[in-house]
């Protein structure tokens, strides 16, 4: 039976959950279309972290997705919807935020700068989580290969058992 990539959305939504910008839009919208815009972001970071996670490994499935279903055509496990949606589109998330970040600090002259309470720091932390994340989400990924997906045991290098 396949997953519901709805499932791997709400373990996003689970690690943004205290961004409400993300889910506010303007517009006479209903709930429904908001949650449709929001479903449509959140696969967008869904898919650049499976893109993520086959650059940085070899998974054992494809994590293809049958469009009409929304749903992935293989069964995840639970690790893996963690690791798509609460880390690796986690991840994603915070590059898109990056690339604002670095526009809205050119936007601003010598004395907004001086205004707002310290940009500069700010922005380091704000860049320093962003390498915490990234170093974290390695070692996932790292680890996640490095096991069979369905018990979760180290995979051997030598399948032979000789050493």
């Amino acid at each position: 039976m396949a997953t519901s990539r709805a499932l791997v959305r709400q373990a996003f939504y689970d690690r943004i959950e205290s961004d409400d910008k993300f889910f506010r839009y303007f517009g006479d919208l209903s709930d429904e279309e908001i949650q449709e815009i929001a479903d449509e972001r959140a696969n967008t970071y869904i898919q650049r972290a499976i893109i993520m996670l086959k650059r940085k490994c070899e998974p054992q499935i494809s994590f293809a997705i049958d469009a009409s279903s929304d749903a992935f055509v293989d069964d995840l496990t639970d690790e893996e919807i963690v690791l798509l949606g609460g880390d690796l589109a986690f991840e994603a998330y915070l590059d898109t935020k990056i690339a604002k970040l670095d526009t809205m600090i050119n936007t601003f002259s010598a004395s907004d700068l001086k205004a707002l309470h310290s940009p500069a720091n700010e922005r380091k932390s704000f860049m320093d989580m962003c390498r915490a994340v990234k170093a974290e989400n390695q070692v996932k990924i790292s680890d996640y290969a490095a096991r069979d997906r369905l018990t979760g045991k180290f995979i051997s290098v030598n399948k032979d058992g000789v050493y």
